[in-house]
């Protein structure tokens, strides 16, 4: 006849449930991975878009207070014309 060990000892009404990595640890890391690789994938994805936003704003905000001030469409192109975001920036906070 086997005998039967009880590890834990019976929860009381009054007792708090156990914390949640005690209840299901795995599943808990699972939920947590799958957080960050969606919040990672909805970020690369709008890297086109903000990309695309930045270059609107340069045309559409930075280029017209440019010819206001005299700069001509030549220097504005041979300054700005390249310019993307530097995404390895920590700072960087795109919208």
């Amino acid at each position: 006849m086997p005998i039967l060990i009880r590890l834990t000892t019976p929860r009381s009404d009054t007792e708090a449930p156990p914390p949640v990595w005690q209840r299901g640890w795995r599943r808990f890391c699972l939920a947590g991975l799958a957080l960050v690789a969606a919040t990672g994938l909805a970020h690369a994805v709008d890297r086109k878009a903000t990309e695309r936003d930045f270059q609107a704003f340069l045309a559409n905000e930075i280029w017209p207070e440019a010819q206001a001030a005299g700069v001509s469409r030549k220097s504005f192109d041979a300054a700005l014309g390249g310019v993307t975001l530097d995404w390895d920036l920590p700072e960087l906070v795109p919208p």
